[in-house]
């Protein structure tokens, strides 16, 4: 049977980081004794140093709206304001395209990879198996 170790100090108390993410998370919650509410969310610290990647956020939404507006002004006559909207727009469009690129070409790669990766008990290393 094949140990499993550390490749820093060769230490066999190793855990997954999803394992030690998923014990290190808590949901803080409040009652009144009728009902109970989520009101937030709490990691450990070796919980944070050890979390999943995160998406990208994109902003589709906001663009739309900007764009729509940018339309609107230039066709009501106010041509500055929808020059400066529909820039802001584009700007909009560009970091949410790339955004999306990276949720679905690198996201899942890098997210692979975490589910594959170890942490040392003793030393700290983070490694992959």
């Amino acid at each position: 049977m094949e140990k499993f170790m550390c490749p820093h100090c060769h230490s066999e108390h190793i855990q997954k980081c999803s394992i030690v993410y998923q014990n290190g998370a808590s949901q803080i919650t409040t009652s009144n004794g009728e009902e109970v509410r989520i009101i937030g969310e709490g990691l450990t610290q070796l919980a944070q140093q050890v979390a999943p990647p995160a998406k990208k956020e994109t902003h589709w939404g906001a663009m739309i709206l900007c764009g729509g507006l940018a339309a609107l002004f230039l066709t009501s006559g106010l041509f500055i304001v929808g020059v400066i909207l529909g820039f802001i727009a584009l700007s909009l469009y560009g970091s949410s395209d790339e955004a999306a690129k990276f949720n679905k070409e690198k996201y899942p790669i890098l997210y692979n990879q975490w589910l594959n990766t170890y942490i040392c008990n003793r030393c700290g290393n983070k490694f992959i198996l």
